[in-house]
């Protein structure tokens, strides 16, 4: 049987019973009982807060919507700064400009504002020279084409917007579908690992595998299959020897 990550629910604390009949399969001494207890509760309570959280999030479908949405609105916001504004509407724009001037380089105003096109000399020149000869051009044209220096700003962000709508689908790890592969399973297997470490066993994968067996013997009290634990092991040590 296939398990899905979606069969996998927020991991729910082992009870007592089911931990005493855990520990007598595992042959875990009473001296050594506290530590797994502790560990086994601290790892259901990390791991459903985790999966909880995870399932409150968007999903892919809805990040695309949202980003689409915000690029329309900042495309209309340009398309209104192009109107002609009244005296209220000029005055506060020329007001605010200037603050907004003060996270611009003067290397950008440059080059997509300032009307002259640099030449390589001029791009290469040292960055203080550029601000001394930049930066009272660049407060002029905030205080007086507020709007166009506004729009500018917002085409950068528009273009911003619209490498993340493009790349989305292309760069997000199975972005295009397909079964998601058990990460969270995989991590508590290796935070089981950290347990067993801790009562002086050394967790091993394979048929025979008393590591194997207590693993399979903690998912059934927390709510999460068992199939496919055997398989999983190896990867889950790897994690725990080399954790990222």
């Amino acid at each position: 049987m296939v398990v899905r990550a979606s069969e996998l629910p927020p991991p729910r604390r082992v009870s007592d019973e089911d931990f005493d009949a855990i520990c007598a399969t595992s042959k875990i001494g009473r001296d050594e009982r506290e530590h797994v207890r502790r560990h086994l509760d601290q790892i259901a309570d990390e791991f459903a807060a985790k999966i909880r959280g995870e399932r409150m999030r968007p999903d892919r479908q809805a990040d695309r919507d949202r980003l689409r949405r915000i690029h329309k609105a900042l495309q209309k916001a340009r398309a209104e700064l192009e109107y002609p504004m009244g005296d209220a509407a000029e005055f506060g724009l020329q007001s605010g400009a200037p603050l907004l001037a003060l996270m611009i380089t003067e290397h950008w105003f440059r080059v997509r504002l300032s009307g002259v096109k640099p030449t390589l000399e001029e791009i290469l020149k040292d960055p203080s020279e550029v601000r001394r000869e930049m930066r009272p051009r660049l407060d002029e044209f905030a205080s007086q084409r507020p709007a166009e220096l506004i729009s500018a700003v917002l085409e950068e962000v528009e273009a911003v917007l619209m490498t993340a709508r493009t790349f989305l689908p292309v760069l997000l790890p199975r972005s295009r579908g397909g079964r998601q592969p058990l990460t969270q399973r995989k991590y508590l297997i290796a935070n089981l690992a950290i347990c067993w470490n801790g009562v002086g066993r050394s967790p091993t994968s394979g048929p025979n595998s008393q590591f194997t067996a207590f693993c399979e013997a903690v998912f059934e009290p927390i709510g999460w299959p068992t199939d496919g634990v055997e398989a999983a092991v190896p990867d889950a040590l790897a994690v725990w020897r080399n954790p990222p």
